[in-house]
């Protein structure tokens, strides 16, 4: 993997009128596998670090022609550092020959093989990445580790970010408890999901957690069995937990009323930007009958139809059609700043970037917590609330949908 990130750096002579330049630093591999990095200045100058934005297009031309070699190294199966890659980026800058014909062949709609290369804070959201689908002759499928490691590459090249991930975990987790890195196809038995259960209590994972990594094992554990590599029976989970939602108990331990929603809408926020929009969203959720983050999060104008919020529930798939109040009306102009989503959480197009906002959204939410005195804040609580107000006003679905 080669990573690159953009800077810009003042003049350091005496004559400070002089502009500074644009520059580029590289991360990558050395032959023993230790990672090095190299700096090379552009061609771009400016008076300050606006030219970072006004010199946007020109930028990118120049990281696509630094993919393009990368790229085609690697596609020629040919050993390369990064020193190789610099040397050969500034000959074609050299060349105004070279560079017009390359130029000429470079599509910046083109998505970037994300496996080899990464594009650093501030121009990654400018670049569409893709991940490759996985080669089926890679893997020998002949333990459990390897299969789940191939269906975390599959549903990562179908952009399913957050379920790789979710795989991925699972490995690392069944690593953990089985003490190697191969789990053979014959030791996976119900003694076998039996023990990984036990395990995962004595760990003390949550209960919500524990089901989940069963479900999921679960799951793959009957899919291995479809393409012949295993034996499953649904009987192996009758005695554990599959069940991915808490306890009665723990969903109480976290429950907050409509004093507490009022607390929150209250706070004057304005001097942490951060607060403020994990706030908007949250309440702007409970305004809108109780929301998901990730359906809040990846809500665009489209989901805007004059007052009347529209929208296809993540879990179910179930159209939910919402009458915005004034309250939540107000909340979205704030951020009406012309991104394609409604709220400035994810950038245009990263939808991987989830996982890591919704970590950073439940960091401040515990924030926000601790000032009205509800210190397990969580984001579902807004769902919670909502559903407890509901049931209390005997409002049937059928009902609520005409209002």
């Amino acid at each position: 993997m080669i990573s690159i990130s953009i800077g810009f750096r003042g003049t350091r002579g005496k004559d400070k009128s002089r502009p500074g330049v644009v520059y580029f630093r590289l991360y990558g591999p050395n032959p023993d596998g230790s990672r090095f990095s190299t700096l090379t200045n552009t061609c771009i100058t400016g008076a300050d670090e606006s030219v970072l934005t006004s010199s946007r297009d020109e930028i990118l031309y120049q990281i696509r022609i630094i993919y393009n070699l990368i790229e085609a190294y690697i596609q020629k199966n040919k050993p390369f550092t990064i020193l190789d890659v610099v040397e050969e980026y500034r000959s074609i800058m050299r060349d105004k020959n070279r560079l017009q014909k390359t130029l000429e062949g470079i599509d910046l709609n083109a998505p970037i093989r994300a496996d080899i290369f990464s594009v650093g804070s501030g121009f990654h959201k400018y670049v569409k990445t893709v991940y490759p689908e996985p080669v089926v002759s890679d893997y020998d499928f002949k333990d459990l580790v390897t299969f789940i490691s191939y269906k975390s590459q599959v549903y990562k090249a179908e952009n399913k970010i957050s379920t790789s991930r979710s795989y991925t975990a699972l490995n690392r987790v069944l690593i953990q408890f089985y003490e190697s890195d191969v789990i053979p196809w014959r030791n996976v038995d119900e003694k076998f999901v039996c023990n990984f259960a036990e395990w995962l209590i004595q760990k003390e994972f949550k209960v919500s957690t524990q089901g989940y990594y069963i479900s999921m094992l679960r799951t793959l554990l009957f899919q291995a069995a479809k393409q012949g590599l295993c034996h499953a029976e649904p009987s192996w989970f009758k005695k554990v937990t599959t069940a991915a939602t808490p306890k009665t108990e723990e969903r109480h331990s976290s429950y907050i009323d409509i004093d507490v929603i009022k607390r929150i809408n209250s706070l004057d926020l304005h001097s942490n930007d951060n607060l403020l929009l994990v706030r908007d969203m949250y309440i702007f959720a409970f305004y809108c009958r109780g929301m998901e983050l990730f359906d809040v999060a990846h809500l665009t104008g489209k989901n805007i139809h004059g007052d009347v919020l529209v929208y296809n529930k993540r879990l179910t798939g179930k159209e939910v059609r919402v009458p915005l109040e004034k309250e939540a009306l107000a909340i979205l102009r704030r951020y009406n700043n012309g991104n394609t989503y409604l709220f400035p959480l994810l950038e245009n197009g990263r939808t991987d970037l989830f996982p890591s906002k919704r970590n950073w959204v439940n960091t401040n939410l515990k924030q926000i917590g601790k000032k009205v005195g509800a210190e397990r804040l969580t984001f579902v609580s807004n769902i919670e609330v909502w559903s407890s107000m509901f049931s209390k006003m005997r409002i049937s679905e059928k009902m609520l949908a005409a209002i």
